[in-house]
């Protein structure tokens, strides 16, 4: 069966409740509400954020046009931050439906925070070239 068949199948037989705490699913709860994810997201957040508490599921949902302030020795946006955890939790969900490989939000988070310093660094080695 191929990838995109199995989604299908999946989404057919879709529980309305989330997988990982019970709770009723929905996008938000699938990204920022679910006790799971917002672990994530607040680890994420003291780790890269100036101010983490500024972080909010709005501000993931819909990005504002003037970026949530990224520590000063990182050379990423906050929009790369972003979209670094949302693959991480992606790829991860994933895993786990399909390969029935264990969620841990401390593996999306060393995936996400990976992802993150590899941008980091090829903004860095951009700079020194440019």
């Amino acid at each position: 069966m191929n990838f995109w068949t199995c989604v299908q199948v999946e989404s057919l037989n879709r529980d309305p409740d989330c997988v990982y705490c019970g709770g009723v699913d929905s996008e938000e709860h699938f990204v920022w509400s679910c006790p799971f994810k917002h672990e994530i997201w607040q680890t994420i957040s003291s780790r890269f954020f100036v101010d983490p508490a500024k972080l909010t599921y709005s501000l993931i949902q819909l990005p504002p046009s003037c970026d949530v302030e990224v520590a000063p020795s990182l050379s990423v946006t906050y929009l790369d931050i972003i979209a670094s955890v949302l693959l991480s939790l992606w790829q991860l969900h994933w895993k786990f439906i399909f390969e029935d490989h264990q969620f841990w939000p401390q593996e999306v988070v060393a995936r996400a925070t990976r992802q993150i310093l590899e941008i980091h660094k090829e903004n860095n080695s951009r700079l020194l070239q440019g």
